[in-house]
């Protein structure tokens, strides 16, 4: 059972949330938001409420504020319609709101999002080392893990490159490939090469890794995201 809020976007609250902070703000299209001291609230155990209060304080500050601002100066952000914003996400604390078509309130809850570690995504390479090893043999390098600066991600994330693979083999190994037509496309290849004698299916990566969504950056490159 996750974190409740009594104030709050509670639905945008994953269920993996150590903790939570959320609140009902007063807003209007000309871009006014007022976060009224009564309509707050946090939850959690102690240790990670504490932590994400303290990030909020001396990190996030208003630049969620700012951003739900701007979001509604430009119209993105409806008062009478409903809709999920990012406020703010820096790889430890995720701001989400939404005005849930409440034509003057935003909805706003805060949760800690951790990172995917350097053990768990030097494990999804081993993983897809693993999976295109007969592509290797055939004289291709072996694909880099990268800093999250190298595909100017948030911290905790990590992008896979890797420019001599398989054709779109990003694409091919991430938890959002669902065309299945691409798929059967795949597979016929597949069955091409093993006819040769050449290497095995190149079908997707299996993620057995809690915590770790793999998304493709472009068709060459595999970011490793944490999980809501």
């Amino acid at each position: 059972m996750g974190v409740t809020l009594r104030w709050g976007y509670r639905q945008g609250i994953p269920e993996q949330a150590e903790a939570a902070w959320g609140c009902r703000a007063i807003i209007d299209p000309d871009g006014k938001v007022d976060v009224v001291y009564d309509r707050q609230d946090a939850a959690g155990d102690d240790g990670p409420r504490r932590e994400l209060l303290d990030h909020l304080t001396t990190v996030v500050g208003r630049r969620w504020i700012e951003r739900a601002a701007e979001l509604l100066r430009s119209g993105a952000m409806n008062t009478r319609v409903a809709g999920e914003h990012e406020l703010f996400c820096d790889g430890t604390v995720r701001v989400l709101g939404n005005t849930q078509a409440s034509a003057g309130y935003l909805y706003v809850c805060a949760y800690l999002q951790r990172g995917v570690s350097r053990e768990q995504a030097e494990q999804v390479l081993a993983a897809v080392k693993a999976q295109f090893g007969w592509y290797v043999d055939q004289g291709a390098a072996w694909p880099h893990l990268r800093d999250h600066r190298h595909e100017s991600l948030t911290p905790g994330s990590w992008p896979i490159d890797w420019e001599e693979g398989p054709h779109e083999w990003a694409i091919l190994v991430s938890d959002t490939h669902v065309d299945q037509h691409r798929r059967t496309e795949q597979v016929t290849a597949d069955a091409g090469y093993m006819a040769r004698g050449e290497g095995t299916p190149t079908g997707p990566v299996r993620n057995p890794f809690a915590g770790v969504f793999l998304k493709p950056i472009n068709s060459f490159t595999l970011g490793l995201y944490p999980t809501d």
